[in-house]
């Protein structure tokens, strides 16, 4: 089974160019899953940062998200697809809860409800639990904490000791050891799809990039972590 995996997208700063990047080689690849691994919605006006003037308001951001996600679901019509909460999707949940509690069970007001998954049957997952693909464990990366600057695929694979891919930190890296039984065990970070330069962080060393696995019924795989640079692929 081949696995598409894209990652911090941020909709609304989202490069449209790297998403189109990254479906043409899927399309290419015939994938039968897309795992979407965190941050798809930026939230920012849910976030604790102090706002700008020009802050794009929350239902913006949901309508967006929303035609995003129908399009998604066109394109890959028989694809299932999995949406794994990210830091920045839980940003709604702890707005609700820091400022009105006893709505915090209204279901109305979660992000399945709000971006109508079910009925692009997109299945959510919001527990911080790993989504396996075979002998690899998925993560959007906030799970583990924080992690070296530098390279931060090092610092995951000692965190985890174990097969991981991670987006979060949007940038590309991998780091493979062979352990003392002889196997080889790593941890992979896929880029981003999102604007490389913010105004909150102008300077930084984020690529766009996405992940594409195959998995066997014995559960190895093979990850290819693709660079995109220039609405080339790398």
């Amino acid at each position: 089974m081949k696995t598409l995996i894209i990652s911090d997208i941020h909709i609304p700063y989202h490069s449209e160019t790297a998403l189109d990047c990254a479906f043409s080689v899927a399309r290419q690849e015939r994938v039968e899953e897309i795992i979407i691994n965190g941050d798809l919605i930026d939230c920012e006006s849910l976030s604790r940062y102090d706002k700008r003037y020009d802050t794009i308001d929350f239902a913006r951001e949901i309508d967006e998200t929303k035609y995003f996600l129908q399009e998604l679901r066109k394109t890959f019509r028989r694809a299932r697809i999995l949406y794994k909460a990210g830091n920045h999707e839980e940003r709604l949940e702890t707005y609700i809860m820091r400022k009105a509690p006893e709505l915090a069970h209204l279901k109305a007001l979660m992000i399945p409800a709000l971006l109508e998954l079910q009925s692009l049957g997109i299945d959510y997952i919001n527990d911080r639990s790993a989504v396996q693909l075979g002998k690899l464990n998925v993560y959007h990366g906030h799970e583990i904490g924080s992690a070296a600057s530098v390279n931060v695929a090092i610092s995951v694979l000692r965190k985890t000791l174990t097969n991981t891919l991670c987006g979060h930190w949007h940038k590309t890296q991998q780091e493979i050891l062979r352990n003392a039984e002889g196997h080889l065990v790593g941890a992979w970070i896929s880029g981003c799809l999102c604007n490389l330069n913010p105004f909150y962080r102008p300077v930084n060393t984020w690529n766009h990039g996405f992940a594409i696995v195959a998995t066997d019924s014995n559960g190895f795989f093979s990850l290819r972590n693709y660079y995109i640079q220039d609405g080339r692929i790398l």
